[in-house]
């Protein structure tokens, strides 16, 4: 995508709107809208001798460089961007340039829910749908409003209670046992998943 001398281009990253008018897949790039920011790789190629920065959507340019190029050269550089309220990042040319991106990792607020022995929730963050208890004893099914299949979970219970979980796209499965008979066991228990 090439952008013209002193002009600043915002890029949709997070979400999932298409993203092929800016020359990503149609159905976006798997970033959740609650990512904070991204690992991105940023290339840029001029006849000129220049640099890029790029910065959250929305915010004030910052004085520093995220990517100083030579003439007639590819540069590519690693950078962590904070995205602007709609998932976007904004990219600032000091000279006509091709551009280039690669989003290689996201960075996104941990997911959490307390909840009871019945699976009702106590306590919750926003990408918490519901919690399901199933029939079999110290199961239970966390839904999230987001593809967690990457993502890694961590429970919690009592003092007397150990826990498993299994990561499947959307939800998190869950079973508590207990420390002295390992043998599931109906628990309150707090589960955290971080991606």
């Amino acid at each position: 995508m090439q952008i013209p001398k002193g002009q600043t281009r915002d890029f949709q990253v997070g979400g999932a709107a298409n993203f092929a008018s800016q020359g990503g897949p149609d159905q976006g790039c798997k970033i959740p809208a609650s990512a904070r920011a991204v690992s991105i790789s940023l290339s840029a190629r001029s006849s000129n001798v220049g640099f890029l920065t790029a910065f959250a959507q929305g915010a004030p340019k910052p004085g520093t460089n995220s990517v100083s190029f030579g003439a007639n050269q590819t540069e590519t550089a690693g950078s962590i961007i904070a995205l602007g309220p709609t998932g976007q990042i904004s990219i600032n040319v000091s000279q006509t340039a091709t551009l280039y991106g690669d989003v290689t990792g996201y960075y996104s607020p941990e997911m959490m829910v307390w909840f009871n022995t019945r699976g009702e929730i106590l306590r919750k963050t926003s990408p918490i749908l519901a919690v399901r208890k199933a029939t079999a004893v110290g199961t239970y099914y966390v839904d999230v409003d987001r593809y967690v299949g990457n993502c890694y979970a961590f429970s919690q219970g009592a003092s007397f209670i150990t826990s498993g979980t299994e990561i499947h796209d959307y939800d998190v499965g869950v079973v508590a046992r207990s420390i002295y008979t390992n043998e599931p066991t109906d628990a309150v228990l707090t589960l955290k998943i971080s991606c």
